[in-house]
């Protein structure tokens, strides 16, 4: 049975948080990979630059074999909500914080000049 998929499209860009930090072997069922009639673009899949898109998005699309919120807001809209989605995803990274809050400034109390 053949249905008529809602097109819909979304930009996602910030810090590399959106990257994620779960590794793709916690995944939560029954989202799995690829994530099919989502149209995916993003910093790590091939030919970004000219703005193409992948038919779905692999293991491979994502940092470090890791995944993040997004990719259950993806699953929910293409799977359950039939959506057609197109995904322009855009993370640069550098600024996140540590899970144990090492490796970042540290912040203290501010002291008084003078």
């Amino acid at each position: 049975m053949e249905t008529n998929r809602k097109p819909l499209t979304i930009i996602s860009a910030g810090q590399s948080n959106i990257d994620g930090r779960v590794p793709i072997a916690e995944l939560p069922k029954p989202l799995s990979l690829p994530l099919t009639n989502c149209h995916y673009c993003s910093n790590y899949t091939p030919n970004h630059e000219a703005g193409v898109f992948q038919d779905s998005i692999k293991v491979s699309d994502l940092s470090d074999n890791r995944w993040g919120f997004d990719l259950v807001t993806y699953y929910c809209l293409t799977q359950l909500a039939h959506y057609d989605l197109y995904v322009m995803k855009c993370t640069e990274g550098g600024t996140s914080v540590a899970v144990t809050g090492e490796g970042g400034p540290i912040i203290g109390p501010r002291k008084s000049i003078g």
